[in-house]
């Protein structure tokens, strides 16, 4: 049934009033209402989206190679000393007779190809190796679609007066109009922990590892001994006896160097972090009906009722809305409170039917049912669109009381 047909009907209404039968009289009326089914829906965004916060910042970050290991100080082949190789070694000689002109006969050496006997020499390789690490560390930031959405129903209880005058009046058929006031409070709804926003932060470590390594050789002098012994040779006895050569270098040849790399991942952390939102809506609403009404009687005590009218509907209305961003171990990220209050005046329409029950001649009863049409109420409170469907059933319980000195019975007689 399209509105626009309540107000042809009262129209019509109306209309009978031209020619009254009976004396006019007032009547008030007061009682309970009740409100089903109106409903709040909710468009929300995120405070944590319109900030930019985020748990971490993506990108790469390097930090500077540190020394793990060098060589220490280059040989020069000066001392006199103890010398360890890849192939071998040469130590001072126990004896002091060869140790004070600078032969030794502790060394060994692994191969033949060592020793050049033409030349009168003996090599050994020397590797000496250094290292530096790095690490680089990559983080990456995820987010989700920022938003979410609800719908509630919810109820009103009130109370409301009414006050009238009959039009037109006979022996089964009255019309009048009539004004009605009715405040329905405690229009409650809350949302509680809805997901709003999500982020995801991924780190990996990773570290890298660069070797070099520098090759040399030693040459120590043989004297041309044409009997030098062949290789694998080794003087386990510092003072022992045995073939001599120099015990300190007498040549020392770059052989050249190489460097390798590594890298491995060495760490590795996933932190998600999301967005709640509650909200909460507290409201009152008052309705100011204006229309007419027409009472059918059945018998001595029933009347069937119908009315309708425009209706004006003011609201008032309290939004609080709480946001928190925190990652799943409970770090709190950022926070954001709102509170919205908001007035609104909404056009609307009802029309309902009900029984009234014939106490007396002045006092009697009201039950009836009905529906209200009222336009949505928009309201915005932070990033959240909200909207209030107020349109609803409704049911009606009243007692009412007729006034006017000398007024007829609205029963007929008996």
């Amino acid at each position: 049934m399209k509105m626009s047909k309540i107000y042809r009907i009262g129209v019509g209404l109306l209309l009978l009033s031209t020619t009254p039968k009976l004396r006019s009289e007032w009547f008030f009326e007061v009682g309970p209402v009740y409100r089903g089914d109106m409903s709040i829906e909710v468009d929300g965004g995120s405070r944590a989206k319109e900030t930019n916060t985020q748990i971490g910042a993506p990108g790469i970050t390097r930090t500077a190679p540190t020394q793990t290991g060098s060589p220490g100080e280059m040989d020069d082949g000066s001392a006199q000393i103890l010398r360890t190789f890849e192939d071998g070694f040469v130590g001072p000689s126990g004896l002091p007779l060869f140790s004070g002109i600078g032969q030794t006969q502790y060394f060994g050496f692994e191969s033949d190809s060592q020793h050049n006997s033409t030349a009168g020499t003996l090599s050994f390789t020397s590797v000496t190796s250094s290292q530096s690490q790095s690490t680089q560390t990559r983080s990456r930031l995820e987010s989700a679609e920022a938003g979410w959405s609800g719908k509630q129903s919810f109820d009103g209880v009130g109370l409301q007066a009414t006050t009238g005058y009959i039009l037109r009046k006979d022996e089964h058929l009255e019309v009048s109009l009539f004004g009605q006031v009715a405040w329905l409070g405690d229009l409650d709804a809350n949302f509680q922990g809805k997901s709003a926003y999500q982020q995801k932060y991924t780190e990996e470590v990773r570290e890298t590892t660069v070797t070099q390594y520098e090759s040399r050789t030693f040459v120590f002098d043989t004297f041309g001994n044409p009997v030098f012994p062949s290789g694998p040779y080794e003087m386990t006895d510092a003072s022992g006896v045995g073939p001599l050569i120099s015990d300190r270098p007498i040549d020392i040849v770059s052989a050249g160097s190489t460097e390798t790399s590594s890298e491995e991942v060495v760490g590795r952390s996933l932190i998600r972090a999301q967005s709640q939102v509650d909200l909460r809506m507290e409201a009152d609403l008052s309705v100011f009906t204006l229309g007419p009404r027409v009472r059918w009687q059945l018998n001595e005590q029933f009347s069937f009722l119908l009315q309708g009218g425009a209706t004006l509907n003011y609201l008032k209305t309290t939004l609080y809305r709480s946001e928190t961003f925190a990652t799943e171990a409970g770090t709190v990220l950022g926070s954001w409170q709102d509170r919205r209050n908001d007035t609104q005046w909404l056009p609307g329409l009802s029309a309902s039917a009900g029984v009234q029950w014939d106490l007396t001649d002045q006092l009697y009863l009201n039950a009836s049912g009905g529906y209200d049409w009222v336009d949505d109420a928009k309201i915005d409170i932070g990033p959240d669109d909200v909207s209030l469907d107020l349109s609803s059933y409704k049911v009606e319980l009243s007692i009412g009381w007729r006034l006017g000195k000398g007024v007829e019975s609205s029963k007929r007689p008996r």
